[in-house]
């Protein structure tokens, strides 16, 4: 599987120390802790991250703002978007949905890069999940048939004003919709269980396509180019309570 955003690169990893190194400016999110399920009043407690350019961290042209929240089980994510125009011809669980417009989200529980999770929600609710394994050395391996059996998702229209109480800049026009992308990922899914000072590695990412076929790649934490596989970019998922 080779396309732009996942073209074959080197690792980059050299010892622990020099890893650390690299990542000391990328973001960290505080993911609180919740009793349930999160509903849409939940979600105004959240901390708000915004998505910017993935290779110069420039505004984008459309608003995508990420939250995260998480309960005993699961974590815990939404994803609010404006969108003007969609394209994702794709109905089947792990179709190339990043050919489209799209949604992801990569987790590395461990935090040492060396083995992460790719997930891609589409508009019309389809899941891509995958292992990626990034041993130095060694070239990059794209487990498809890896799946997170307990993932639940769903994919809403909402109000255009849904990002009026948010501290962001107001870009909404007539033509332009706002998506609701929200996600239940238990964490029996990846092996593991978070608890209190628990701190995952993550990105989040999304890919959209204009009238005119040209695409853009936004990003929470940028990694300088038209690349989401960079590890070493990935922000910190601090969970509390």
């Amino acid at each position: 599987m080779t396309v732009i955003e996942y073209r074959s690169v080197s690792n980059g990893f050299g010892k622990h120390d020099e890893i650390t190194a690299s990542t000391s400016t990328v973001p960290t999110y505080f993911c609180r802790h919740i009793a349930h399920a999160p509903a849409d009043m939940d979600w105004q407690e959240m901390q708000v991250i915004q998505l910017v350019d993935v290779a110069t961290g420039e505004q984008p042209r459309l608003q995508t703002t990420v939250q995260a929240c998480w309960t005993d089980t699961a974590l815990h994510m939404r994803f609010t978007c404006e969108d003007d125009y969609i394209h994702s011809p794709y109905y089947n669980r792990d179709d190339l949905l990043f050919h489209g417009d799209v949604v992801e989200w990569f987790i590395d529980v461990d935090g040492k890069g060396l083995q992460y999770y790719e997930f891609n929600l589409s508009p019309n609710n389809v899941v891509f999940d995958a292992l990626i394994l990034n041993e130095p050395d060694k070239q990059r391996e794209y487990l498809l048939e890896w799946n997170a059996n307990g993932l639940r998702t769903s994919v809403t229209q909402l109000e255009s004003t849904a990002f009026d109480k948010q501290p962001a800049q107001q870009s909404i026009q007539e033509q332009v919709h706002v998506y609701s992308y929200s996600i239940e990922l238990p964490f029996t899914d990846l092996n593991t269980i978070a608890q209190e000072g628990s701190e995952w590695r993550f990105n989040c990412y999304r890919i959209d396509e204009n009238t005119d076929k040209e695409r853009s790649y936004w990003a929470w934490s940028p990694t300088g180019e038209i690349n989401f596989h960079a590890p070493e970019r990935f922000g910190h998922l601090r969970f509390v309570r």
